[in-house]
């Protein structure tokens, strides 16, 4: 399965009919699907089809879709405004009289914003059959083409995670090493610390010393966490190579992968070991932001 990022962008232009046609595609980052269509108003209702073609290809992010669609001018579709023609003369006509300057061409007038304009669109029921068909059919184009820029994304992301999931997982085999001699560290140190306070550990019995040492080492006893590790660093593996989107499961695997991290630093009575744990939760921190990336 390829890893798709949540990223992307695409734009296409078409003719369609008597129109002219964009659509333009963004999606970003999204904690669930949240889909925003901006569409002409004489296409009233369409946004809900678009909306429900979107939702088909696309399962999480935040998604942008504009329609930008103009009809193909004749000479027929143009009308003068004959109003603001009106103000512009009658205006220019007082600035020919107050400061002495030559009065405006028609050409002139003609060429300023809101004097030439099209006719109100009428649309009729075939064309806009028509339309929305080729609105459709264009809008899925690009899909195809914003999915093929998000799957490129994608693929580095999911480059980057592989990477992130083996830094975790040397981390956890040398906290495994570290732990193998966890009981031997753990009697050196009571011992050390008994002669410090009693000068002569006589004081305390072998099989006492030995209860000691059992439960110190019940409390600082970590193979669980690094079992649970192990365990999510091989969910890690199955989730990127899996049949379907992931983000969602990856991030909350990245929670467990902190919460095993954070339990490993409380537990350890040995610095090396909390420094591990604590390297262990800066890659973890990296590769949790990298899955908010992810689909």
């Amino acid at each position: 399965m390829t890893v798709l990022s949540m990223t992307g962008f695409s734009r296409l232009e078409e003719e369609i009919g008597k129109f002219r046609c964009a659509v333009e595609l963004k999606s970003v980052n999204g904690r669930g699907l949240d889909i925003r269509v901006r569409a002409p108003s004489f296409l009233d209702g369409f946004d809900l089809v678009l909306k429900k073609q979107i939702s088909a290809v696309i399962d999480r992010g935040s998604v942008g879709l504009s329609l930008m669609v103009t009809p193909i001018a004749d000479k027929s579709q143009l009308a003068i405004n004959e109003e603001k023609l009106n103000q512009l003369v009658a205006l220019g006509r007082q600035f020919v009289g107050d400061i002495g300057v030559s009065a405006p061409r028609l050409d002139g007038l003609l060429a300023l914003p809101g004097v030439m304009e099209s006719q109100s669109l009428r649309l009729e029921e075939q064309d806009r059959i028509q339309l929305e068909a080729g609105l459709r059919l264009l809008v899925e184009k690009a899909l195809a083409a914003l999915n093929t820029a998000r799957k490129a994304e994608g693929a580095a992301l999911a480059t980057l995670l592989h990477a992130q999931i083996d830094q975790i997982e040397a981390l956890v085999k040398v906290a495994q090493d570290h732990d193998s001699t966890r009981l031997s560290a753990i009697k050196d140190r009571l011992s050390q610390q008994i002669d410090a306070l009693l000068g002569d550990k006589t004081h305390l019995s072998p099989e006492r010393l030995e209860q000691e040492i059992a439960l110190l080492a019940v409390k600082q006893d970590v193979r669980e966490e690094i079992d649970r590790l192990h365990a999510h660093v091989a969910q890690a593996r199955s989730l990127l190579a899996g049949g379907s989107p992931v983000g969602r499961k990856l991030d909350f695997l990245a929670q467990e992968f902190n919460r095993e991290a954070n339990t490993l630093c409380s537990k350890s009575a040995k610095t090396d070991l909390t420094r591990l744990g604590l390297d262990m939760k800066a890659v973890i921190d990296q590769f949790r932001e990298q899955c908010q990336n992810v689909e």
